[in-house]
Formats: C-alpha cells, sequence, structure tokens
C-alpha cells in the first residue's frame, strides 16, 4: 500500500494495518490507551482512518518498539509533543512494511517509563472492563467476516 500515488480521504483498518505494519486487533488495543487515536466510524460501524490518525499509529509504534516506552510512557510522551505525530511520514519501507520515517528534529526522548523490551501481548494490562470490549470488538469484526465468507450483507 503505498501513499504516493492519489491520497484517500478514509482507510480501513487493513489499509492502516499494511502500512503500518501492526496486526488490526494491536491498532484497536491502541485505541483504548491512547487517546490520540480514535478514528471515526461509518455508517456499518466499521472504522475510518484519515491521514492523522495513521501518523499517530506511526508515532505508538516508534516509541512503543523502537524507542522502548511504556504504554503510558508512549501516551505521555504523545501528549506533551505533538510534534512527534506531524513528524511522521507515511509510505512503505522496502521491506514492504510501512516503516515510519521521522523528519522532526525533536531533542532526544524523555527515556523515563520505558521497557527493555516492547510489549508482546495486550492481555496483561487491562482490567475486565478493557478485556470485554476488546473481546466484543473482536467478535464483532469475527462475525463481519463471517458474514461475508457466506455472502450475507
Amino acid at each position: 500500500m503505498d501513499l504516493n500515488g492519489p491520497k484517500k480521504l478514509y482507510y480501513s483498518i487493513s489499509e492502516v494495518s499494511e502500512i503500518t505494519g501492526v496486526k488490526p486487533h494491536i491498532l484497536r488495543f491502541w485505541e483504548k490507551d491512547f487517546s490520540m487515536l480514535r478514528p471515526k466510524r461509518n455508517r456499518a460501524e466499521n472504522r475510518s482512518y484519515r491521514e492523522r490518525d495513521i501518523r499517530v499509529a506511526l508515532a505508538i509504534k516508534r516509541l512503543l518498539y523502537e524507542e522502548k516506552y511504556t504504554i503510558k510512557g508512549a501516551s505521555d510522551r504523545l501528549r506533551r509533543d505533538r510534534s512527534l505525530i506531524d513528524g511522521m511520514e507515511i509510505g512503505l519501507g522496502a521491506g514492504g512494511e510501512g516503516d515510519p520515517v521521522d523528519r522532526s528534529l525533536a531533542p532526544a526522548p524523555d527515556r523515563s517509563g520505558t521497557l527493555d523490551h516492547p510489549p508482546v501481548c495486550p492481555g496483561p494490562s487491562l482490567n475486565r472492563a478493557q478485556m470485554r470490549d476488546l473481546l466484543q470488538d473482536l467478535r464483532q469484526d469475527l462475525t463481519g467476516l463471517l458474514h461475508l465468507i457466506d455472502g450475507k450483507p
């Protein structure tokens, strides 16, 4: 998925997943912990991401996986420094994954709240209500896929 061609106004979660290299269930999980990642919903209640949402997802990915921030640390950093989001360039790397490119000249990050390794599974940090919401989203997505497979509207 290359965004260098004609620009779209909205992108589906599967397109954003391909652009960012982040699985859809992780993107849905991030919505719960990062207030700045709130894609709109269309009439069918599917997520509709704009370019700004993709930039937010790329910034979150960079903070969590490359700079080893905790979720709370990354959320705090994004709230303090919105230029991290604006500095993300959307496109595909040579490997076919959406590699974020940092165009900002931001100072060295505050490394408080970092992990020695990136988060592998969102489960341990969720409370019961968050887990229920995440599972309901997953159920809705799976039901939609079953309807597509069965040819139902």
